[in-house]
């Protein structure tokens, strides 16, 4: 029985030799047809036409009669619209800005060792910096209107965003620009969101009002986009293997590719070294952010104290001299053990080791030296708040918290008191703080609200409001108060 069914269930090895080939077999043609799909679902060559995209980057080049006119006009729009902080405007000057032709030109001649290219795309290029951003200059230096909108101030300190949008922006454009019958609306976008124009607009922008930290910002900014969208365009082109210019003279061809290939290299190590600065502050920006949230923003004040997050300080810097500064107002005081484990939270932080944490605070006694300390503090930040609005709205929200803070140091309460024994005339008292300026400084002044009774001879109550004047005066030994009725 046993030998039977030997004979009848046991797969020869000749059926599990073939078993195992058709298994590797099939799976081979699932890997075949995977990687047919994937290329042509993946593959730009097809539908390259490399003598076209030539001819249209070369004609974008040049910068002379009408491109120069278009150029000046946009750049006035966007100036305009950043100034205005109106996103559409600034949008609508970067649709008809011709300034990505010889940034793609410096791309393409380098991909293809074309030194003549280059050479005009060079000078191009210069052209079209120094007109812009002395158009720029212009239009800020004689425009009475200088806001420091957020459109503006967005374009002085680049991150680790910028460059890859400006990278894959690249990218984007060069593929566009490759492909027989060229997608426009990608171009289109991709002027939109590489943004080169605003950072220009900004560089005159801090020109004619003397900040030298806007300018070299904006042109920082600026440098980052025109380095990744060249170094895209080398990358597209190579793998879409545009044909390398040659060159009858033999010497001259080997000499113009080791000047190319050194270009190349020269643009890469700044591509290189910015992305690798951009990465290493948004990191540290990243960290410093947590620790605000793990550590003071939980904290729970047991009296009148509070955060103020809107003056936190986060400074970055690549020496290792880093500081974040937070501000705290109200009665009471963070207690030292609490602001040592916030510091021993700090260092298990890798990139805040080095960085000095401070914490800001006052007491009970030091009213006008905290109120001092935020209009200090407000005139330092007021270029990082985003427009004038808000500047108004974060200087009057401190200063009625200080406001509310001061009052409550008042004895209100035993002085009204006082004022009922001493005046019997007297129906009602109010007391406020009242913040006024003269536009040098600002001033803090005591107001007593008086209401007498109706029956009150005018006499009498003349006499009563002078005598309270000068009572509370004396009272409250501050010769700024006033009786108001």
């Amino acid at each position: 029985m046993n030998e039977d069914y030997d004979n009848k269930n046991p797969l020869s090895d000749a059926d599990e030799n073939l078993s195992g080939e058709q298994a590797k077999k099939d799976f081979q043609g699932f890997l075949g047809s995977t990687k047919k799909f994937l290329s042509g679902l993946l593959n730009i060559r097809k539908d390259t036409d490399q003598e076209a995209t030539k001819q249209a980057i070369i004609a974008d080049i040049p910068f002379k009669g009408h491109t120069i006119w278009i150029l000046i006009c946009s750049i006035f729009i966007a100036s305009i619209g950043l100034n205005a902080n109106s996103t559409a405007v600034v949008i609508g000057a970067m649709l008809i800005s011709p300034l990505m032709g010889p940034i793609l030109g410096v791309g393409m001649s380098i991909a293809i060792n074309d030194i003549d290219t280059l050479r005009r795309s060079l000078k191009n290029f210069t052209v079209m910096v120094v007109i812009s951003i002395l158009t720029a200059y212009l239009f800020f230096e004689f425009f009475p209107l200088r806001d420091e909108s957020s459109e503006l101030l967005a374009r002085t300190e680049p991150d680790i965003r910028d460059v890859l949008i400006a990278f894959f922006g690249g990218f984007a454009l060069v593929i566009a620009r490759a492909k027989r019958g060229t997608v426009a609306t990608v171009i289109f976008g991709v002027a939109i969101a590489t943004a080169l124009m605003p950072p220009l607009c900004t560089v005159g922008f801090g020109l004619a009002i003397g900040n030298w930290e806007y300018a070299t910002g904006a042109i920082y900014l600026f440098i980052i986009n025109t380095i990744f969208i060249a170094v895209a365009t080398v990358i597209v082109l190579k793998l879409l293997r545009f044909p390398m210019v040659k060159y009858i003279n033999s010497k001259k061809r080997r000499f113009l590719a080791r000047i190319t290939t050194l270009i190349a290299i020269l643009v890469m190590i700044p591509a290189i070294i910015t992305f690798y600065n951009v990465w290493q502050k948004s990191r540290y920006m990243s960290q410093a952010q947590d620790l605000i949230q793990q550590t003071i923003e939980v904290y729970k004040f047991k009296d009148r104290g509070r955060y103020l997050d809107n003056l936190t300080e986060i400074n970055y810097k690549r020496n290792g001299e880093s500081s974040i500064e937070l501000v705290c107002m109200g009665d009471e005081l963070i207690p030292d053990n609490v602001i040592n484990s916030w510091i021993s939270q700090k260092n298990t932080f890798s990139r805040l080791e080095n960085t000095e944490l401070r914490i800001v605070q006052g007491g009970r006694d030091d009213s006008e030296i905290k109120f001092n300390y935020i209009n200090e503090l407000y005139e330092s930040k007021k270029a990082e708040l985003l427009n004038k609005d808000e500047r108004i709205n974060l200087l009057e929200s401190e200063l009625a918290k200080m406001s509310k803070l001061t009052t409550k140091q008042i004895p209100f309460q035993q002085i009204s008191a006082e004022a009922k024994t001493n005046f019997e005339n007297l129906d009602s008292l109010g007391f406020a703080y009242k913040i006024t300026t003269d536009f040098t400084k600002i001033d803090t002044i005591p107001i007593f609200d008086v209401v007498w009774k109706k029956d009150a001879k005018r006499r009498d109550i003349k006499e009563d409001t002078q005598k309270l004047s000068k009572w509370l005066k004396l009272r409250l030994n501050d010769n700024s108060v006033q009786v108001k009725q």
